[in-house]
């Protein structure tokens, strides 16, 4: 799962902010920035108002359309002169595409640096310092327990209809917080607008991730678990109703055998897109 760490606390939505006032200042909606890094406008709305961390891939694609400068954000210290300490972004590696001297997988590092071609500088340690490429490397982010804040969202259970790889669908009641929806998902979640007032919820990084393909969702394969909720239009998803909880059910009874190599292609396919 990748999220983010610091030896101080990071404001995230600082950040979130700072993107909302960006893509007003361009004239741009949450619809408009939504389709420009493949995200759907309530996963804007959540970076904007509430702080969600988005996937690395996400979070470079926004600072470069919105040419926000992150030195701000992760080193305001250093910016105003007032302090040598600087907040910490630290990063686990999954694999390095470099066949002479990759750093081992599993090493834990710090981020220097992000250059003008963004490659971001790493300080391993093991005392490498080879530079990931984002698109090339496999890499987590990691956040602190104590560095997570709570979103305050409704305290209301949602029913849901939750879908998991090789069993039968079945309706939760799940808070509709996303804590809650990152819990069943297993890490940072992407909607997937279907038709009929519901969206899909998924885990962003389940193909990344290798997690087991689940179902086959129009031309693309969803990895690990995901569920079904309710889009009244509102900033907050809401409760199946009886009829869609009926439909979804017959939609994903069937149990598919996906071969995880077609996970790898969609993977091939993501990256050559972005």
């Amino acid at each position: 799962m990748r999220m983010y760490q610091y030896d101080k606390h990071l404001d995230f939505h600082a950040l979130g902010r700072e993107i909302k006032r960006k893509r007003e200042e361009k004239g741009w909606t949450q619809e408009y920035l939504a389709q420009l890094v493949n995200r759907t406008p309530r996963s804007i709305m959540y970076i904007e108002n509430r702080g969600q961390y988005p996937s690395f891939d996400t979070f470079y694609q926004l600072v470069t359309l919105l040419e926000i400068s992150v030195d701000q954000f992760f080193f305001p210290d250093k910016l105003n002169g007032e302090s040598t300490c600087r907040k910490q972004i630290d990063v686990m590696l999954n694999s390095m595409d470099d066949p002479h001297h990759p750093v081992p997988t599993g090493t834990l590092g710090t981020v220097e640096t992000v250059d003008d071609i963004g490659t971001i500088h790493m300080k391993w340690d093991n005392g490498q310092s080879l530079g990931l490429i984002v698109g090339e490397d496999s890499f987590y982010v990691i956040e602190s327990v104590q560095n997570q804040e709570k979103i305050r969202e409704a305290d209301e259970k949602i029913r849901v209809l939750v879908v998991e790889p090789m069993k039968e669908p079945k309706v939760e009641y799940i808070e509709n917080t996303l804590d809650d929806m990152q819990r069943v998902v297993g890490g940072l979640i992407e909607e997937i607008d279907l038709n009929d007032n519901t969206v899909l919820v998924c885990n962003e990084e389940g193909k990344l991730m290798n997690l087991q393909a689940n179902r086959r969702v129009g031309r693309d394969v969803i990895a690990g678990t995901f569920f079904i909720a309710g889009d009244d239009g509102s900033e907050d998803l809401v409760s199946l109703t009886d009829e869609q909880v009926n439909e979804y059910k017959e939609r994903f009874h069937e149990l598919e055998e996906i071969e995880q190599q077609e996970v790898f292609e969609k993977i091939e396919i993501t990256i050559r897109g972005f």
